[in-house]
């Protein structure tokens, strides 16, 4: 990738000083109880002195409503100075006989501009390269009135859009459009030559337009998605950054992994870990085309020196619901070898109850259970927690959950896997899964499953190494398969953890 990681790390050190000084700036203003006009919004630019911060900084400024409503989520300038420049590399180089200065551009969710804001750097400098003899102007101009467009439904958002191009260009941009993009239908000879954004994420959409779209996803960036690869050239790039959960989970986002696997869209992906300041959320970079993609790149910011290809069947993986498979190595590779030859897939859970906590027990009485937590559980022991400790009722209890004799059982939150015993005197809560364990017994799966490289694999192989809001269910278990344990004792040499 061209952007060096000694200037991304650089760059986010930027954004993280351009957070903390919008914080700052939107904690003045409430505590002033100032309510900014546009006119005042501008007003700050010489404040900020900062023009990337100062035209993102507006979403900062919207209320919550506001922002949850339309999905708005300030990019930071790392991210989208990557996103663009990879893209741009990608089309030039599977376009050689194309020219730059025809090319057609469409940032599918603007918000504020800040894609505008880099793409126009970006270009800016690539046609200087190739038309020397043109001046800056010239340049610029092209760029604001025939290569950019810029798509949103927030009207504010776009004015700020609007005037921070035509302060980059000098001349008043012609395609920034108030347009819900995925209402629009993009005709053959109109087709876009790259789409690139940050779409909103969320069940964002609203009864009517699920039914034009014949919505299925309940997520409005997959919307997004389909629409971007039906709207560009069959020369086409497209560059999004969405949630990482869309590369693993089942029941919401498989179908659309199996139509991405058919269609050999995708042809790199990147995990960026969490690279908001004001949210969390783990996020991926995709980047796809139409060329019949047998290679999928796959990389990783958590790991500055990973890249590695895999072939497009072994990267979606059929047998566990088209997932996505971020990240390969001699462990794993190892793993599937051993996987693929005994096919031995025993484990499988369901959580426990949920009850209110009002509902609970501080202290036992003599007919309660000790309602396990998540934090009760420990490898091998359940451990009594200070303030943490409930009790139950049985008759606030599910049969289906009463346990007669003992039961493995795992903490369902987080990654670090721990499997211990319950007793008949314990009871599950809904942060605690019960486990089964076909074909072994419970010393062999407690033991299995408190391995270390076995949470390495569940953690870095069946999550895609994310670390925020993961929830191992029974249905993630089913992933974990059972190697010999002469086999695994040599397959862990191929181990290193990080």
């Amino acid at each position: 990738m061209k952007l060096s990681h000694e200037k991304i790390r650089e760059l986010k050190s930027l954004d993280k000083t351009r957070f903390k000084k919008t914080v700052q700036i939107k904690k003045d203003l409430q505590e002033n109880q100032t309510q900014l006009s546009f006119a005042e919004y501008f007003s700050l630019r010489p404040v900020i002195n900062d023009d990337y911060l100062f035209f993102s900084a507006y979403e900062f400024f919207m209320n919550a409503q506001q922002r949850e409503q339309t999905g708005a989520v300030y990019t930071p300038e790392w991210i989208v100075r990557y996103m663009c420049e990879h893209t741009l590399d990608k089309w030039q180089a599977s376009n050689p006989q194309l020219s730059l200065w025809n090319i057609r551009m469409l940032d599918i969710s603007c918000g504020t501009g800040n894609f505008v804001h880099i793409l126009f750097e970006e270009l800016a400098s690539r046609l200087k390269q190739i038309y020397p003899h043109f001046s800056e102007e010239k340049i610029a101009h092209h760029i604001a009135q025939e290569i950019i467009h810029a798509w949103d439904i927030n009207p504010d958002a776009l004015t700020i859009c609007a005037n921070r191009l035509e302060v980059l260009s000098g001349i008043a941009p012609s395609h920034i459009r108030e347009n819900n993009t995925l209402l629009q239908t993009v005709e053959e000879d109109n087709k876009f030559d790259i789409i690139i954004g940050n779409p909103p994420y969320g069940d964002l959409l609203d009864d009517t337009t699920k039914k034009q779209l014949n919505d299925t996803y309940n997520n409005i960036a997959l919307n997004f998605i389909d629409w971007a690869m039906n709207s560009i050239k069959q020369t086409g790039e497209v560059a999004l950054i969405v949630p990482h959960s869309f590369t693993r989970v089942k029941n919401r986002y498989d179908l659309w992994r199996k139509k991405m696997y058919e269609n050999a869209y995708l042809h790199a992906i990147v995990d960026v870990g969490n690279p908001f300041w004001d949210i969390t959320l783990e996020e991926v970079i995709f980047f796809f085309n139409r060329q019949n993609n047998q290679i999928i790149n796959t990389y990783s910011f958590k790991d500055e020196h990973y890249h590695y290809p895999v072939h497009i069947d072994e990267f979606y993986n059929q047998k566990f619901h088209y997932k996505m498979m971020l990240y390969w190595d001699d462990f794993y590779n190892a793993m599937q070898e051993e996987a693929r030859k005994n096919n031995t897939y025993p484990f499988s859970g369901k959580r426990g109850q949920d009850i209110l906590k009002k509902d609970l027990l501080t202290t036992p009485s003599p007919n309660s259970l000790w309602f396990i937590l998540g934090k009760n559980i420990d490898k091998y022991q359940l451990k009594h927690v200070n303030n943490y400790d409930r009790y139950v009722l049985p008759e606030q209890t599910k049969k289906n959950l009463i346990i007669t004799t003992s039961v493995v059982a795992i903490t369902q939150f987080g990654t670090n896997l721990k499997a211990s015993l319950l007793d008949n005197s314990c009871y599950p809560s809904g942060g605690v899964v019960l486990v089964n364990h076909t074909g072994l017994s419970q010393q062999e799966a407690m033991d299995y499953l408190n391995r270390p490289s076995i949470n390495h694999y569940l953690k870095k192989y069946v999550f895609n190494n994310a670390d925020l809001t993961v929830h191992i269910d029974g249905i993630y278990l089913t992933e974990i398969p059972y190697i010999a344990l002469d086999r695994l004792n040599e397959i862990e040499k191929l181990l290193i953890f990080n």
